[in-house]
């Protein structure tokens, strides 16, 4: 339960890769990597003489308070200079007296990877307390380290660093939450963000004639439009089209088109199914265009011009994720001025060197240059898992039904009782919870090849009388969760008429 700091993870981290590639052809890899130098010196105004230290870093920590972006925190710390005089001399060596000097720091050696640290926490000595700089602290997407540096001569791209990541703390300075937005350089990922279209560029009404409701992929395609990020269940998108259209989809579609979720299946030109099916969204081609005129498009240039440069979003947008424990979701560039400032706002601060670009053969390839006894140590791994995970989703995800077989009962005394004995009229079913009142029912037709007819299935509660129906499952879409179908529950198995009318008649034969 205790707090502990980003940074200070960060540099434990580091340090325990490098005691574990010891000996290793990677021993180095993390001073390769992150590590840069900064030069401080010290330089007398009466003999020129030039002190200096040298330093490593793997981050750099850089104020904010009172100061208004990443930019202007390196320019006070490597541009400025702290002049000693009056009654803040320095004493020099070579002189052996108190001078006037000043004092400057450069950065000397710079990494491929730089990394930043935003001290956003600080100590009130007027209140005896620590707080968090909540204060507006921008950082560019693209920075120019080359005022900064010691050395100036190379070409101008070489100091270029390009933001890549960003850890984000909402909180205060007692205790708070960290989540991160990262770039995918390769895109690795399956990035889908919502366009922001205007409701007069979308038309997300109901079908509006017969000849539409008609054709499903015309009626799932606008409950798909209408729904956050274009995604939603499956097992929900039944209930939609009930709510939509007033009539379920086996009633109206699958006589024609088959199951929902095989029409989904035959349609992957248009529905984007997750790997277990549980999930249906709309493949990017399909999501509505918002209409090119000449007034749009000045207005969207004029906005642009109005935004900050460097947080533009162009043609080549890039991908970004924002990370936040088992969460994942796509996002703009732009989205990152929002961490500016605020109780949730940027904490570190990741870049890289312009100049380091990714091969062709590494785009949306996750594969791409791990060894292969690594590829087939983490193939077997993420089979075991999916073993793992099933057996899990299955044990939680089952119960079991007791099936009472309508024409195996008679009916007298206010009550069903089995005609039969327990065995052939009470058969016991797992099944899992996660699927539909249809699927229930199509296993059913399944497990009882004489069945002819319509089947009806109804919850029964057994008490003292003998077997009572209490209610019928209606809505094939819904889920047996959905519909408070509970383990152990006693579920009658009829056509919904002849099993009470017959087993009446048999009563009024036998008084």
């Amino acid at each position: 339960m205790r707090q502990h700091d980003v940074q200070e993870l960060n540099r434990i981290l580091f340090s325990a890769l490098e005691t574990s590639l010891v000996g290793t052809s990677g021993h180095d890899l993390i001073h390769r990597l992150y590590h840069g130098t900064i030069v401080n010196q010290i330089v007398c105004k009466e003999c020129k003489n030039v002190s200096e230290r040298q330093e490593d870093f793997l981050d750099l920590t850089v104020a904010v308070k009172n100061v208004s972006g990443l930019e202007d925190a390196l320019w006070n710390m490597y541009v400025e200079e702290e002049i000693f005089d009056y009654d803040n001399l320095y004493h020099c060596g070579t002189c052996d007296r108190l001078v006037k000097a000043a004092k400057s720091a450069k950065l000397r050696k710079l990494p491929p990877f730089l990394t930043i640290s935003l001290l956003r926490f600080n100590f009130d000595f007027v209140k005896c307390e620590r707080y968090k700089d909540t204060s507006c602290y921008t950082f560019p997407l693209r920075i120019n380290l080359k005022p900064f540096c010691e050395q100036s001569d190379m070409d101008d791209m070489e100091y270029m660093y390009d933001l890549f990541s960003v850890i984000i703390h909402k909180g205060g300075c007692y205790g708070g939450h960290y989540h991160v937005y990262i770039k995918d350089v390769d895109h690795l990922g399956n990035w889908q963000c919502q366009e922001e279209i205007s409701d007069s560029a979308v038309n997300l009404k109901a079908p509006q004639n017969e000849e539409e409701t008609d054709d499903p992929l015309v009626v799932l395609k606008a409950i798909l439009l209408q729904e956050e990020a274009n995604q939603i269940p499956v097992d929900q998108l039944g209930q939609k089209l009930l709510i939509k259209t007033g009539i379920s989809w086996n009633k109206k579609y699958r006589k024609q088109h088959g199951p929902l979720r095989k029409f989904l299946r035959l349609h992957p030109q248009v529905f984007l199914l997750s790997t277990d099916e549980s999930t249906v969204s709309l493949q990017r081609s399909h999501f509505p265009q918002v209409p090119s005129d000449p007034q749009s498009h000045e207005q969207i240039a004029h906005t642009l011009a109005s935004e900050p440069p460097g947080l533009r979003d162009n043609i080549s947008c890039p991908h970004w994720f924002d990370i936040n424990d088992s969460k994942v979701q796509p996002i703009k560039e732009k989205d990152i001025m929002q961490q500016f400032q605020g109780k949730e706002s940027a904490y570190m601060l990741f870049y890289r060197k312009a100049t380091l670009q990714r091969p062709s053969e590494a785009q949306a390839n996750p594969r791409y240059r791990v060894p292969c006894h690594l590829l087939k140590e983490m193939d077997a791994a993420n089979v075991l898992l999916q073993t793992r995970r099933a057996e899990c989703d299955s044990a939680n995800s089952t119960f079991e039904l007791h099936l009472h077989l309508g024409p195996h009962y008679r009916f007298f005394n206010g009550a069903l009782h089995p005609a039969v004995s327990q065995t052939e009229s009470v058969w016991d079913l797992t099944f899992d919870k996660r699927k539909t009142v249809g699927d229930l029912r199509q296993s059913i037709f399944q497990l009882l090849e004489f069945w002819e007819g319509d089947m009806v299935l109804s919850v029964a509660k057994r008490v003292p009388a003998g077997l009572h129906v209490y209610h019928t499952l209606d809505g094939d879409e819904l889920t047996l969760g959905e519909a408070e179908i509970a383990d152990e529950e006693d579920i009658f198995v009829w056509n919904g008429v002849e099993s009470v009318v017959q087993t009446r008649e048999m009563d009024q034969q036998h008084e």
